[in-house]
């Protein structure tokens, strides 16, 4: 046997030549690389596939150590471990390894070895060599996508769930089980039947089986009950297919939108609630529209609406509404058997203690309609009544019953008690036209209505002083500022100026507050909220009537604020010299002239301490001097840095003040304005 040295090509008789190899045509075509190596790790042949695959010729890959084709760093280690597996003929048969070649490219490399016996002489190792890089790629990037699609599968809020056939379930995710209200190990294999209430689950599999029959998707919203609790949800399914193409399951998103549900529900009762009070004339008119609104959009059975009779010191029922055909007595004799003197039954309660109350089972508790036949004949369950409140006084009461029993809901009190109020307005305003003159009523209500909405008393989180006020040029006018309270702790900051003046503006503003108060007790996203009202609005209002409004939401703890200005005058934002260092410019048109307009992503702006923010409405820019010039806005901003060391009510009384001044006392638009001051309050005192 020829002894092979280093640095030498091996001797053509060390290996058979390839000519007397039946496998010739396969060695030199073969699509694959090929290599023959022996004890000593020394490559005897090799064929052109290889040479591509390593970027090297055979001159210098054949009768060269095979680790050539490794990077520098990788070859002494490469070589022992051949030797030694060589040795002891521990080579595995099939490999895939990563490996850096000797021009720094990194390749995937799959091998399949086997030895050749020579006769007598060591065998040779035979290795054919397939680069899988571009598979591997593929292998990493579909793991990839599968683990992606895994965490969005776990983590999304929607419920994913697959059944098969039978309706069993086959997978989940957590949000899933959070729905059920059960782990997903309990889930797993049951059917609907085990999981939902027997009506829910009826429905559920009429539901399946139709797509399971036409194997199409579909796309609809269910309800269903679960732990005597009944949710409402967004569902898209479909049918999955196995291998051959067959049905195999059904595979589903739910998307839980109960909580938007109700808050569409309670914006639809307000808007319904705003507009019967607009168009009645008399509360016997609005009493029946307010208790079928909010009925039918809350889910009551049964409303009534009490007056107070002060000459025989009771609640004398005005009003009933129903659902359905239930079986109740007539108006005129439920009326009669629904009257209460004060602190008797519920409506009694309410009436007394000027408050809300809310029963969740009246069988629970004999308050609630003594003497009265629907709650002798145990049809009565849920319940709960709000004061109608007007300068102070309840003036009646607002009560809802259910033939189910009712947790207490504050969101549901909170805006049945705002509609109490608005129903006590409305019954002042009432009284008032029975006194005075139809116009001069029809102003002084309005104007008492619009006070009423401006906030008594503006909150101001720690470390914020904010003041507001609003002069209406007439009884009643068409400006409006708030501060709301928003989930998450945020603070809506808003003004706004609807056309026009006098009742109509006014009651076009206090349709706008309403939109914007039930919006935010569940949103928070401030576009949203303005596209929402501008929609409404525009449903609304007639042609030629439009608000221009600034709606802000500060986060107290950040001092950031994110704003949408709808065709707003700028705001602007002073630093404790007076001088402007911020315009909160307009963002977008007019609300209620469009219902199609888009409103461009909210902007944001980051308060710093000392800070000074200043809003707006025209008539304090356009006050008019006797000689017909404008105070300005460049006036109003000196003004207000002049007197920055005041706290905000005393820059706004200066303001106002100045104004009334310049233009001779006669004022002939509204004037509205906020200050927001970041540090808290400063000691009363200018700057000259």
């Amino acid at each position: 046997m020829h002894r092979l040295h280093k640095g030498t090509s091996a001797p053509p008789s060390e290996a058979p030549p390839l000519s007397a190899w039946p496998f010739r045509q396969v060695w030199e075509h073969a699509v694959d690389g090929m290599r023959l190596t022996d004890e000593l790790g020394l490559v005897h042949k090799v064929n052109q596939v290889y040479c591509g695959l390593v970027g090297k010729p055979r001159g210098e890959l054949e009768g060269q150590p095979f680790t050539v084709i490794y990077a520098p760093g990788r070859q002494a280690l490469a070589m022992r471990q051949y030797r030694q597996h060589f040795a002891a003929r521990t080579i595995r048969p099939h490999v895939r390894q990563k490996a850096t070649l000797w021009n720094g490219k990194t390749v995937w490399l799959e091998m399949s070895n086997s030895f050749v016996e020579r006769g007598g002489r060591p065998p040779l190792l035979f290795t054919i060599f397939r680069d899988v890089s571009q598979r591997r790629r593929a292998e990493q990037s579909l793991r990839q996508e599968h683990d992606l699609l895994r965490a969005v599968v776990e983590w999304t809020r929607d419920a994913v769930f697959v059944k098969d056939r039978q309706g069993r379930y086959v997978l989940t995710n957590p949000a899933g089980a959070r729905c059920l209200g059960r782990p997903v190990e309990e889930i797993l294999g049951e059917d609907d039947a085990a999981l939902f209430s027997a009506e829910t689950a009826r429905r559920i599999r009429e539901a399946d089986q139709q797509i399971l029959a036409r194997g199409e998707t579909r796309t609809y919203e269910c309800a269903g009950t679960v732990q005597g609790v009944t949710r409402t949800f967004d569902c898209a399914q479909g049918v999955y297919r196995d291998a051959h193409g067959a049905v195999a399951g059904l595979i589903g998103v739910a998307q839980d939108i109960t909580e938007r549900r109700r808050a569409e529900a309670l914006l639809a009762t307000q808007q319904a609630v705003v507009r019967a009070l607009i168009e009645a004339t008399a509360l016997s008119d609005a009493a029946p529209a307010i208790l079928r609104a909010v009925g039918e959009h809350l889910g009551w059975d049964l409303g009534a609406l009490w007056e107070v009779e002060r000459h025989a010191a009771v609640l004398r029922c005005v009003a009933v509404w129903h659902a359905g055909t239930w079986d109740v007595p007539g108006p005129e004799q439920l009326g009669r058997l629904m009257t209460y003197p004060s602190g008797a039954g519920l409506p009694g309660q309410v009436w007394a203690g000027g408050q809300p109350l809310w029963l969740a089972d009246v069988h629970e508790d004999t308050r609630l309609l003594p003497g009265t036949p629907l709650a002798a004949r145990g049809e009565l369950h849920g319940a709960f009544a709000v004061p109608v409140l007007g300068r102070g006084e309840t003036l009646g009461v607002l009560g809802f019953f259910s033939r189910a029993a009712r947790e207490p809901d504050a969101a549901v009190l909170d805006v049945v008690g705002g509609i109490g109020s608005q129903i006590g307005q409305f019954m002042e305003r009432d009284r008032a036209e029975k006194l005075l003159d139809e116009r001069e009523v029809e102003f002084d209500l309005a104007r008492e209505i619009q006070q009423g909405l401006l906030p008594r008393a503006v909150p101001a989180p720690a470390g914020f002083a904010i003041g507001g006020a609003s002069w209406p040029a007439h009884k009643a006018g068409g400006d409006y500022f708030d501060v709301i309270p928003m989930p998450g702790g945020y603070l809506g900051i808003v003004i706004g100026d609807a056309s026009g003046h006098g009742v109509g503006a006014a009651l076009v503003m206090a349709e706008t507050r309403a939109y914007l108060r039930a919006l935010a007790l569940d949103h928070k996203d401030v576009r949203r909220i303005v596209g929402v009202t501008n929609r409404r609005l525009a449903e609304d209002v007639g042609e030629g009537h439009f608000v221009t409004l600034f709606l802000a939401r500060l986060n107290p703890v950040t001092r950031s604020l994110i704003y949408s200005s709808a065709g707003h005058w700028p705001g602007y934002v002073l630093d404790a010299r007076g001088e402007v260092k911020a315009v909160l410019e307009s963002t977008d048109g007019p609300l209620g002239l469009d219902p199609a307009a888009a409103f461009a992503t909210a902007r944001a702006v980051m308060l710093e301490p000392a800070d000074l923010m200043f809003l707006y409405t025209d008539g304090v820019v356009e006050a008019l001097a006797p000689d017909g010039g404008q105070f300005g806005k460049e006036r109003a901003l000196r003004l207000v840095g002049r007197h920055y060391g005041k706290d905000p009510d005393a820059i706004l009384k200066v303001l106002f003040e100045e104004v009334r001044r310049f233009s001779g006392g006669v004022q002939t638009d509204d004037m509205t304005a906020i200050v927001i001051k970041v540090g808290g309050r400063a000691a009363d005192g200018g700057r000259g």
